[in-house]
């Protein structure tokens, strides 16, 4: 046990520092919808309710203290969603256009979807697709709370002519132990062999739908390189006509904030750099 770790797993987080910042209380992160964030954070603190803005997304707005927004009059309204900043700017970087044909893969809740639906200004059409159809049911009730309405729930994706494939893996969660302190003693090595497959599979099945010239977008809520470097390197490895994008130019020209992260390759969120979720995003063009 080291750091209130199994050892095992503070061994695949490969750092002292980064395990003990997702040992941190995480903040209270929402994003607004339809409405600037400056314009939200005065509405909020009319209801009693005081946020910041967060340092990255144009979209965020942040509380140091954990708060219940359910009651909250612009929640109900729909002016905002209860979204961590990484997966906010997960949305952004994803970069998509009223043009293209895209599919968000692992839609699950559709948080994602959702923000992207709204980044599009309701323009164009994202498809969700789920392997357990059911867990999109959220989807339905939140569109019409937020506003959405350019998102389609699908059963099945076959075409392959896609221009953006957006993969939220199925992963660990490792990267969200600060909201949920005890999941790092029920998971195990064998369940990380097995998403690894799981990661990997998807991976191919975004490769087969995704046309020359589109982009595949790989995002996971864990910090564990097994789950993340490791899958984009083996897939580009095997598919010579697969490249990532420059990270750096892409965040430079959606944000007029530094660049934090060490390479361009990737963007690895963390607690420990850039006081968000642990989050990890790669952007894929298919030559």
């Amino acid at each position: 046990m080291e750091l209130e770790y199994p050892k095992w797993l503070f061994d695949e987080i490969g750092s002292s520092a980064l395990a003990q910042s997702l040992n941190r209380t995480a903040s209270a992160d929402i994003r607004a919808n339809f409405i600037s964030p400056q314009d939200l954070k005065k509405r909020l603190q009319a209801e009693g309710l005081f946020f910041s803005l967060t340092p990255y997304s144009p979209y965020g707005l942040r509380s140091a203290e954990r708060v219940n927004l359910n009651n909250s009059a612009a929640y109900q309204e729909g002016l905002f969603d209860v979204q961590d900043e990484s997966c906010q700017l997960g949305a952004l970087f994803c970069d998509a256009r009223a043009d293209e044909k895209i599919v968000d893969y692992c839609a699950g809740a559709g948080g994602k979807s959702l923000a992207i639906g709204a980044i599009m200004e309701n323009e164009g059409l994202v498809l969700c697709h789920d392997v357990d159809f059911s867990r999109m049911n959220a989807i339905k009730n939140r569109t019409q709370r937020l506003g959405i309405h350019n998102l389609k729930l699908v059963k099945e994706v076959t075409d392959d002519d896609f221009d953006l494939f957006i993969l939220d893996a199925p992963c660990s969660g490792t990267g969200t132990f600060r909201r949920a302190p005890d999941a790092k003693f029920r998971l195990k090595p064998q369940v990380i062999d097995d998403l690894n497959k799981i990661q990997t599979e998807i991976l191919e099945t975004a490769y087969k739908h995704t046309k020359k010239g589109g982009r595949i977008v790989y995002m996971t809520c864990s910090v564990l390189k097994k789950e993340n470097e490791d899958i984009i390197d083996n897939f580009c490895h095997k598919h010579q006509d697969v490249m990532c994008l420059d990270h750096e130019k892409l965040w430079v020209r959606k944000i007029d904030v530094p660049y934090p992260f060490g390479t361009s390759k990737y963007m690895n969120f963390s607690p420990l750099v850039t006081n968000t979720d642990g989050f990890f995003f790669c952007a894929l063009k298919k030559l």
